[in-house]
């Protein structure tokens, strides 16, 4: 689980570079995948935050916890970017466009 988090970043990196050299277009069925495995990691922590009182019992301390629950907000911090131009494009009826730095242009 806590591997899930971090092996997220190398995909959005390469998920933004291609969007670069496109023209900052994402192909739909990357971009529904990308959307749907973020937005398991909702459900998940709904699910850790109703196991969070197991966790602290049978380990007596709440730190175990406490690191899953930081795990899923982490996870859900480095989405949602991604969430925000997914729900934008959407929301329009267009494919997704990944905004493109100044420095790609230079």
């Amino acid at each position: 689980m806590y591997v899930e988090a971090v092996a997220m970043l190398p995909q959005l990196y390469m998920f933004q570079r291609q969007a670069t050299d496109e023209g900052g277009t994402i192909e739909p069925l990357i971009g529904h995948t990308m959307f749907a495995v973020g937005s398991s990691r909702i459900f998940e922590l709904i699910f850790w935050l109703g196991s969070f009182r197991e966790l602290a019992d049978h380990a007596g301390s709440k730190y175990p916890g406490y690191i899953v629950l930081l795990s899923q907000i982490g996870h859900l911090v480095i989405m949602a970017d991604f969430f925000y131009y997914y729900v934008k494009s959407m929301a329009r009826g267009l494919p997704m466009e990944l905004p493109t730095s100044y420095a790609s242009y230079v």
